[in-house]
């Protein structure tokens, strides 16, 4: 089930700003407060499209860094030169293909049934997935991950999964999420050096 799609304030202010989506004030939000990402960064976006979050990005790590932004839907060319986009699946994907990052956002979300066991276990699929990424491709005791969930596990429970990388976990909700949303922000900093690998293909290397 999807949320009815609302025409409200951040809709407009997306607009009348050039952003593709209101979600980029989530991300807006979340660096105010945690300061994550910094000028020459390296960031990967999961879950880019429609990329309002790479647009974002793209002017946080300005002209020296990079952004690479992955989703099963095409997203249309971001300008500046900064963003690179791959249409792909995060969880077949080949990340031994990229480099090493600084941080990792992701706003995606599994598709939702509205059965709560079903729609439970893909969120928390999808927050492992991302850990696993986050464990071979960010720098450890530096990097970051923030990452959507859908309310439904228990927080002690998607605290305990980040907490088997990173030294440091917060949760957010930002203001411009919708109130009716169950969505929350997961954000793991300091990636620890001894953590689980993500699975790679067998005739691949990491880089």
């Amino acid at each position: 089930m999807h949320l009815k799609k609302i025409k409200d304030h951040y809709f407009y202010k997306a607009k009348s700003e050039n952003f593709r989506a209101r979600s980029i004030y989530k991300l807006q939000e979340i660096q105010k407060k945690f300061q994550l990402i910094k000028t020459g960064d390296h960031i990967l976006d999961l879950g880019s499209a429609p990329g309002s979050w790479c647009q974002f990005l793209a002017q946080t790590v300005g002209q020296q860094g990079r952004v690479v932004g992955i989703d099963l839907k095409p997203v249309e060319k971001i300008p500046g030169g900064s963003v690179e986009t791959i249409q792909a699946d995060i969880f077949t994907f080949d990340f031994s293909l990229l480099p090493k990052f600084n941080g990792i956002t992701c706003d995606a979300a599994p598709n939702t049934t509205g059965i709560k066991d079903i729609d439970s276990s893909r969120s928390l699929s999808l927050l492992e997935k991302v850990c696993r990424i986050a464990s071979v491709k960010l720098n450890p005791l530096a990097g970051f991950a923030v990452c959507k969930y859908l309310q439904g596990i228990p927080l002690d429970e998607v605290k305990a999964l980040f907490l088997e990388y990173f030294f440091m976990v917060s949760y957010y909700k930002p203001k411009s999420s919708r109130s009716e949303s169950s969505e929350i922000f997961v954000i793991g900093r300091k990636l620890k050096k001894n953590n689980a690998q993500d699975h790679q293909p067998a005739n691949s290397s990491a880089p």
